[in-house]
């Protein structure tokens, strides 16, 4: 449902954006027909202001029917009709101010992982299972051996490693069961390892992705004000008789068209982002106010058999 909201805010602000420009267009046009009649415009000129107009039109159009689509999709989502979702007038989610995601926060992320995703928390109780089957086969042969804890918490790397490690005895003269038992945890083992690494290489890669995407919506951003500060210029010199409509008109238009390209950012930053909630399996935007901080101890919790 959220991801449906989203695409309908998006929607939403572009056919905004498209219809702003889409006027502004018009107006560049009516301009440069009225230089034409005067014979101060070319043809050419007349031909490029038309081509700006129709594509402005046609953006606006395919916007229209994506939003159509979007606002579909989210009454499915809700489960109304799409009738009865245009008279409640759901409140959108804001497109701005999406947080940073910092170092200490990626950290977090990879301890979240290991107690938030199914298929590490699967992989890790199988290991579990063939662990014990392990203490049970070595207490049949060597009832006084004791085994070390099955796994811990890596601090440093945000992982779970899990302890491998056999005792001596186990190497010599290990009934057929124990040696079974080993080759089982062994496989489980394996399978936790690659689990878990893939669950944290996911991570790691959409928290990448995620800073990329949000250096390159600084860029846009900065890209749209130093726009809308000539676009200011210009309507000063407008003013003071040093520029005409038509300049002020394509500086305007040029800043609709950056205008639309920062919301296209804005959503790659969004969707980097719900890649990495996605990852975590834990929202973050906004973020839960769930403390799973217990539930990763208890997670760590592994007694040791002898």
């Amino acid at each position: 449902m959220r991801s449906a909201l989203l695409d309908v805010a998006f929607a939403n602000a572009s056919v905004v954006v498209d219809g702003d420009e889409a006027r502004l267009a018009r107006e560049y046009l009516d301009w440069v027909d009225t230089r034409l009649r005067y014979g101060d415009a070319t043809t050419a000129e007349r031909l490029a202001a038309v081509q700006v107009l129709n594509e402005s039109t046609s953006r606006r159009e395919l916007d229209g029917v994506d939003l159509a689509r979007a606002s579909a999709k989210l009454a499915a989502a809700i489960g109304v009709t799409s009738t009865e979702l245009a008279s409640a007038q759901p409140v959108l989610p804001p497109l701005a101010g999406v947080p940073p995601i910092a170092d200490a926060d990626v950290s977090a992320a990879r301890d979240l992982a290991l107690v938030n995703r199914l298929d590490v928390r699967r992989a890790l109780e199988e290991y579990a299972i063939a662990e014990q089957d392990l203490r049970a086969a070595v207490a049949t042969q060597y009832p006084d051996l004791t085994l070390a804890p099955g796994y811990l918490l890596d601090q440093a790397d945000h992982k779970i490693t899990l302890g491998l490690d056999l005792p001596v005895p186990l190497f010599h003269n290990a009934n057929a069961a124990i040696q079974r038992a080993i080759a089982e945890r062994a496989v489980a083992a394996a399978r936790f390892d690659d689990t878990q690494a893939g669950a944290l290489a996911a991570i790691d890669v959409a928290v990448a992705e995620y800073h990329a995407a949000r250096a390159a919506l600084a860029a846009v951003e900065q890209g749209e004000r130093d726009a809308a500060d000539t676009v200011t210029t210009l309507e000063r010199r407008l003013e003071a008789g040093g520029a005409n409509r038509g300049q002020l008109l394509a500086g305007e238009i040029a800043l609709a068209g950056l205008r639309r390209s920062t919301l296209t950012a804005r959503r790659t930053l969004l969707e980097r982002g719900h890649r990495v909630e996605q990852g975590i399996e834990r929202p973050l935007y906004p973020a839960s106010e769930i403390d799973t901080s217990s539930e990763l101890r208890e997670l760590l919790v592994v007694e040791p058999t002898k």
